[in-house]
């Protein structure tokens, strides 16, 4: 069989079945064919871009539709933020005004308050009485150590303004009241004169109407500097230590305290008379000590 197929005679067939195969008839069939292919290929390709075509016109016009809504939602917004920015300054400025008035009605209820306190105070302040003198209330302390202020006194309505403070001290283990006097710089220190040199009467009153009254002259030095113009709200404090014993207070039986309170009366020898207003025929007899502020400043 093998020598068959290698015989010159079936080589010679092999060679006019190609040579038939190849012939023009045969290739313009394969052309045909192909061309039917190739028209068919493109028929598919132009289809599928006209579907393309169509897709990015629908895209497109998404494309434009969506670049409008922007558009819209831009100027809207920007309307509505503008919109809102002024409608917060305006809020703002309400604001500011609100609190600028509210600063202000403070600023005034503040000034109305001071007014009120200052009418207050001054209300409470004492003024001598035709004789010169004023008296002055303290709540005896429950304790042996206490230091209470008086209510400021005037010694006229524009006059010099005085304070005194009653407080214990302790020298020596004994116990003992001391009071203290302050010059106050007032609405019309500018008008009166100083040094402050008046002798000044103090007596803790007796509320037993035994007239055992304790007292005590105090003869201001005028080259003290307690006793200048004050230049601020008060000079410093200048008084009497070891007025008296604590026990006069502290004494179940005292007779200077009474219903819880004991009293200290002032009185200001304006017209230098040396006569002291709170002894009687009664005391007349009785010890009465007179300090200067020299030796008020060396205790």
């Amino acid at each position: 069989m093998k020598a068959h197929y290698l015989s010159d005679e079936h080589q010679h067939k092999l060679i006019i079945i190609i040579l038939e195969y190849k012939s023009p008839k045969h290739r313009q069939l394969e052309i045909q064919n192909y061309s039917k292919l190739m028209n068919k290929e493109l028929n598919d390709i132009h289809e599928s871009i006209s579907i393309i075509f169509s897709v990015y016109e629908i895209l497109l016009n998404d494309l434009a539709h969506l670049k409008a809504e922007e558009n819209e939602i831009k100027i809207h917004f920007e309307q509505n933020f503008s919109k809102k920015i002024d409608e917060l300054k305006k809020y703002d400025n309400e604001n500011d005004k609100s609190l600028k008035e509210l600063s202000e009605s403070q600023n005034s209820m503040q000034t109305q308050l001071e007014d009120i306190k200052q009418v207050q105070e001054e209300s409470r302040i004492q003024v001598l009485d035709n004789n010169s003198t004023t008296t002055l209330r303290f709540n005896c302390p429950i304790t042996s150590s206490f230091s209470i202020q008086s209510s400021k006194f005037k010694t006229s309505q524009y006059g010099y303004i005085f304070m005194l403070r009653a407080c214990s001290t302790i020298e020596s283990q004994q116990k003992y009241l001391s009071i203290f006097l302050t010059l106050y710089n007032g609405e019309y220190s500018n008008l009166i004169p100083y040094p402050f040199s008046c002798t000044m009467y103090f007596a803790l009153w007796d509320q037993s109407n035994q007239q055992n009254h304790i007292i005590y002259v105090l003869k201001p030095d005028p080259n003290a500097t307690a006793f200048i113009r004050p230049i601020n709200d008060k000079n410093d404090e200048y008084g009497i230590n070891k007025f008296c014993s604590l026990e006069y207070l502290t004494d179940s039986k005292s007779l200077y305290v009474k219903d819880g309170a004991f009293f200290i009366r002032v009185f200001i020898d304006f017209l230098n008379t040396g006569q002291n207003p709170f002894q009687t025929k009664d005391n007349v007899n009785d010890t009465v000590e007179v300090m200067s502020t020299t030796t008020i400043m060396a205790e």
